[in-house]
């Protein structure tokens, strides 16, 4: 019985949470949806893994602890290790379709919407950016 209410209750939650989210474009998107990662825990990837997952769209991962090279395009284009690192990339490309918005030196790209790019968003921030995106409609 508990298990049964536990279920109701869960899924309840899940239509009235979908039931105000904006619609997922149902054309493909123009760009490739990346996000600059790292394996071990933080509630930035977390927070943002959240709202992907939410919305139902597909990303493909890069992992900067594991891939230098990845490592190295992040700390070029935000001047530090910052992830997660979310870009609008060309179809099987790795980096933005166009050059991000350059941040003053030193400044923190924690939440700056820089066109295809995106650190450290909160979710409204990232939601925002997605849709300027056209990942969401």
């Amino acid at each position: 019985m508990r298990s049964s209410l536990m279920s109701l209750i869960n899924l309840r939650r899940l239509m009235m949470t979908r039931n105000h989210l904006p619609m997922r474009s149902s054309a493909r998107p123009a760009y490739d949806l990346l996000m600059y990662s790292r394996s071990y825990g933080c509630p930035f990837i977390t927070s943002a893994k959240r709202v992907l997952d939410n919305y139902g769209l597909s990303y493909r991962e890069i992992m900067i602890d594991r891939d230098a090279a990845a490592r190295d395009r992040v700390v070029a284009w935000t001047g530090f290790q910052s992830v997660p690192t979310l870009v609008a990339a060309l179809p099987g490309r790795l980096e933005p379709h166009t050059p991000p918005t350059p941040l003053p030196a030193g400044s923190s790209p924690r939440g700056v919407h820089r066109g295809a790019m995106i650190t450290e968003p909160t979710p409204d921030e990232l939601i925002a950016w997605l849709h300027d995106n056209g990942f969401l409609c």
